[in-house]
């Protein structure tokens, strides 16, 4: 558990960027921190049945463009993750070169699936909430607050054979604009009887069926949301 920490004003570092909090592995818990005042991503990393709950999150993205207070992305098997009861706000870019391009508070980035997004405060905000494709993302009961753009649903899809497990995605519409890729075969949760199809239900194989491959963003809800001058 990572609980009741302040983190703020870390920095830029090389050429990347370090995170206030990165995160890897499964069933973890974030609660309570508070992080701010940062010109990247606040929180990032990949896993499964985590549960980030009750953490505040203000004035970062702060000097860059196409990031996430909130971020992560790229994996079919982002499952059993929890965002809840989360504070999000003035995630934005101050710095000249950044104001024409948008941030967003929470970003499940090309495809990235399986969360439940519930009861949190999204506000002042370029996007509230960025999916970009995914599947099997549950999105209720949230506040969102002058925002430019509520929720954006994108139709990126398939991922590629460049990295099968965490990486590269096409945006293609068609099987012609990228090759069926490996996270579906890799860890077998298009299969009922394997452990992920075992540990998430029988219905967790739909969404990554092959069928369904080529289809963009599928099988997500979204409902009992309130938009205050979004």
């Amino acid at each position: 558990t990572v609980r009741d920490n302040v983190i703020h004003d870390w920095a830029l570092v090389s050429r990347s960027y370090e995170a206030g909090i990165a995160f890897g592995g499964c069933g973890n818990r974030v609660v309570g921190n508070e992080l701010f005042n940062a010109p990247h991503t606040a929180i990032t990393g990949s896993g499964n049945n985590y549960h980030f709950a009750e953490n505040t999150v203000h004035d970062v993205c702060r000097g860059t463009a196409d990031a996430g207070a909130f971020y992560v992305g790229r994996t079919w098997g982002s499952l059993g993750n929890t965002l809840e009861r989360n504070n999000f706000s003035r995630v934005g870019n101050v710095e000249e070169m950044a104001q024409h391009t948008q941030t967003a508070a929470v970003y499940l980035d090309d495809g990235d699936s399986g969360w439940l997004i519930r009861d949190n405060y999204l506000g002042t905000s370029d996007y509230c909430i960025l999916m970009g494709g995914g599947r099997n993302n549950t999105v209720v009961r949230n506040y969102f607050d002058r925002c430019e753009l509520g929720i954006d649903i994108g139709e990126r899809n398939a991922p590629t054979y460049s990295n099968p497990v965490n990486g590269s995605f096409t945006q293609g519409r068609s099987p012609a604009e990228g090759l069926p890729g490996g996270i579906v075969s890799a860890l077998h949760i298009d299969d009922p009887d394997s452990p992920w199809g075992k540990a998430y239900g029988p219905g967790s194989a739909r969404p990554f069926n092959w069928t369904y491959l080529w289809d963009g963003p599928a099988f997500d809800h979204v409902s009992d949301n309130i938009f205050c001058a979004c």
